[in-house]
């Protein structure tokens, strides 16, 4: 009788050379199906989507027991690579994702991953402590092992106090674009970097060539530190300081979860692997050995362990922060930074330490990273930002509220029924057209994100209730709510929608902005189409971010108190922990900034 067939469907280009570790991947799966008395069919369709469907429906004729699959970029190509899935799935031929997920709806899914994010941040904070700050980042244009990758890098930067430069992070997809990105970093007029992280280590090669090839030498002029340690990562000259993935661990674990899966169709494990950082001569270390540093990362609780699993310690001095992914934005950056040195300074001064979390992005993420933080035995748990500004997840609420420990959300909840610190932004709203009203504008416009952000309601509540007070006509208010499109940073977005609208339909004579950024763009459009402000139209920002650089007009703004907000979720912690009275929600109040824009 033959043995049972499992597909091990892959999407990279044709010549093995170019695959990283997927030669070795490769290997450990079918040694280990070959060990449970399965036998692999090894299929690339290279990135051709008509040639991948023809070969999926061609492993169905061959009757195959399941799939691992490695998908193509997860975020580009997110519907091909659904397609595919659902193939399978619909025979109920279970499917396991490896190296790659999909991001927009990864709950949904079976995937084996490495820790891309520790990974990023590992790298990036070696190099740190090593004395750079001019650090590139080279990634693929669009994955999700590239997309957390960088992520690690930013929050690496963040919790340094360095603010991350978009012209030193930049994505490719062909190797020509690569060498133009190098050209930029090392043969235009910016200041070149110091070092780079780099997505892998056949990226890294080619660094390498090019600096050779320049004049450069690492790591005198230039560290490098690459992810994967690919066998001839060592044989590199200078060897290369580089991120392991354990490729090993993920080939059995993903055979492991598809054998799983074979016998029960309906679940759907997922795992993270560590990676270790191995240190070598490119990053400009003293050591000249090999070093290799192990950061565990708490596996979800569906995992098998197939690895030891690290013992808990008990941190009872510790204060941990659940902290969203926000340092993508550096506007968003400078806020959140000044709410982590509020929380910090309290946290401190307390005696006690501060434990992050891993940053996340997806609403999935928010809810492992909490459960990662109330594994650790924390005497108390701060929610500083969640996922796309929004309130955390309903599920990861019940999970906390369960806990016996205590916590504090900053930012707005649809409930008050928790303890909570934040912003009064209604009063906010209300100050801003109560001012524009008193200084004799009449007309006017308010610009905000999409309805599902609360702090952007709650602004327009105070504008409408200004409004009413001061008894202005509703048309003499007009909220535009599509102004932030996806894509766009709030600057660029704001001074688009205020270049775009033709000079004589302008019907206002004020404008309110969501951010301070959004008023910046706004006044650089009207300044280029002749409008003088606030002369023609007055403009008002939100949160008193530091004036940029060369600014044409100082900034009128509502003040928001970010360090104090830190200040008092820290002390709403402590009185829990010294089991005193506490009263909630804390709503800070705003404070009108006024300058010459209004």
């Amino acid at each position: 009788m033959s043995k049972p067939l499992v597909g091990i469907l892959i999407s990279e280009p044709p010549k093995p050379t170019f695959w990283g570790i997927y030669h070795y991947l490769i290997g450990v799966i079918e040694g280990e199906l070959k060990k449970h008395n399965f036998n692999a069919v090894h299929v690339n369709f290279h990135y051709n989507f008509d040639e991948a469907y023809q070969q999926c429906h061609s492993l169905l004729e061959q009757n195959v027991k399941g799939i691992i699959f490695n998908s193509v970029s997860s975020e580009y190509d997110y519907a091909v690579n659904k397609k595919i899935v659902e193939i399978f799935e619909r025979q109920r031929i279970p499917v396991i994702l490896i190296d790659k997920y999909f991001v927009n709806e990864p709950q949904n899914y079976s995937y084996i991953i490495s820790d891309n994010r520790d990974g990023g941040f590992q790298a990036t904070e070696h190099l740190i402590r090593l004395g750079y700050r001019r650090i590139a980042h080279i990634r693929y244009a669009d994955s999700s092992s590239a997309q957390l990758r960088e992520q690690g890098y930013r929050n690496a930067l963040f919790k340094a106090g360095i603010r991350a430069d978009e012209n030193l992070i930049k994505g490719f997809f062909e190797l020509p674009q690569l060498y133009q990105i190098l050209d930029s970093f090392f043969k235009s007029e910016m200041i070149p970097p110091s070092a780079i992280f780099t997505i892998n280590d056949l990226v890294a090669h080619k660094v390498y060539a090019y600096l050779s090839q320049i004049g450069l030498r690492i790591p005198h002029d230039v560290a490098i530190v690459g992810f994967d340690d690919l066998p001839d990562a060592a044989q590199f000259e200078p060897p290369l300081t580089t991120v392991k993935q354990d490729f090993v661990a993920m080939g059995k674990t993903a055979v492991a979860y598809l054998l799983r899966r074979i016998e029960k169709f309906t679940q759907l494990p997922q795992a993270i692997i560590p990676c270790e950082l191995v240190v070598r001569e490119s990053c400009g270390s003293k050591l000249k050995r090999n070093l290799s540093f192990r950061r565990h990362s708490a596996a979800p609780e569906n995992s098998i362990p197939f690895l030891n699993d690290p013992k808990v310690i008990a941190t009872k001095n510790q204060i941990g922060i659940l902290y969203g992914q926000v340092d993508k934005s550096s506007y968003r950056a400078r806020n959140y930074n000044k709410i982590i040195e509020g929380l910090e300074k309290a946290i401190l001064e307390n005696d006690y330490q501060p434990a992050y979390s891993r940053p996340f992005v997806t609403k999935n993420e928010e809810f492992i990273a909490l459960r990662e933080l109330i594994r650790q035995q924390l005497s108390g748990l701060i929610i500083v930002s969640t996922h796309d500004n929004l309130p955390p997840a309903q599920e990861a609420l019940f999970f906390l509220c369960r806990r016996t420990v205590p916590f504090v959300i900053i930012g707005h909840l649809e409930s008050s029924n928790l303890p909570n610190v934040s912003v009064d932004d209604q009063l906010g709203g209300f100050l801003a057209v109560e001012y524009l009203i008193q200084t004799n504008k009449k007309k006017l416009a308010i610009i905000l994100p999409t309805e599902a952000d609360l702090s952007s309601n709650l602004r327009l509540q105070g504008c409408y209730e200004a409004r009413d007070k001061y008894q202005l006509k509703s048309s003499q208010l007009h909220v535009y709510r599509d102004v932030l499109k996806p894509g766009f940073e709030y600057f660029e977005a704001a001074y688009f929608w205020a270049s775009s609208v033709n000079q004589n339909d302008y019907a206002f004579d004020g404008v309110i902005c969501y951010n301070d950024q959004m008023a910046r763009g706004v006044i650089k459009a009207f300044l280029e189409k002749g409008i003088h402000v606030p002369e023609d139209i007055a403009v008002i920002g939100f949160d008193n971010t530091p004036a940029e650089k060369n600014e044409p007009i100082p900034l009128t703004t509502i003040s928001v108190p970010f360090f104090r907000m830190g200040q008092e979720a820290a002390e709403l912690i402590f009185k829990q922990i010294n089991e005193q009275q506490i009263s909630y929600p804390v709503l800070l109040k705003p404070e009108l900034i006024v300058r010459q824009s209004a």
